[in-house]
């Protein structure tokens, strides 16, 4: 019984941060904002530092992962998390990700709110590829897209923290990228490593 309340704990965690992070709001919200939701989170967190020191272009990361599952050999690493590009004290940029690390795949869905232009009618989706990228599928999203739009951006699927084997698509991270109508056949497909 411990082990499953285990195993629920971290996806509820993931949750609540989640829910309270996503009220958090790009250009607007404060580096003492995001630490305070760090800090009362439950998560992993690092790289936060830098930004408490007052260093320019920080980046802090947290993460809920869930152990148990992995080291119960009955789902390979996966984990909710999410970074924070913090400016001159101002929150600029947040990268939602839902990731799964295994032998023989690493997928990663993301939602990344920041300085991307919002046209009025759409997502931009983003795929990632690499040899140390893995795969990652996602949204660059304005901060200025309508609650209604950033609520359908953000439904993360966070069953994937629970799910024995756990998730293997970045559709079943994140189901909005299963919405070809949104997505359309060819997302733009950008290589980190040259």
């Amino acid at each position: 019984m411990t082990c499953l309340w285990s195993v629920e704990k971290t996806r509820l965690d993931a949750e609540r941060f989640f829910s309270k992070a996503t009220i958090l709001r790009v250009d607007r919200s404060t580096m003492g904002d995001v630490l305070a939701l760090v800090k009362v989170s439950g998560g992993t967190s690092y790289g936060f530092e830098p930004c408490i020191r007052g260093e320019r272009g920080c980046i802090g990361t947290i993460y809920f992962e869930n152990h148990l599952l992995r080291y119960l050999h009955i789902a390979p690493r996966t984990a909710f998390g999410a970074r924070f590009g913090i400016e001159q004290s101002k929150l600029t940029n947040v990268w939602f990700m839902m990731y799964s690390i295994n032998r023989n795949y690493d997928w990663e869905a993301f939602v990344d709110e920041g300085d991307h232009l919002w046209d009025g009618k759409s997502f931009t989706f983003k795929m990632f590829s690499g040899p140390a990228a893995g795969w990652s599928f996602g949204i660059l999203m304005s901060p200025d897209t309508p609650n209604d739009i950033r609520k359908l951006a953000y439904n993360f699927n966070f069953a994937c923290l629970t799910k024995i084997g756990a998730c293997k698509t970045h559709e079943e991270m994140l189901p909005i990228l299963n919405r070809k109508d949104l997505v359309g056949p060819h997302p733009e497909v950008l290589n980190p490593n040259g």
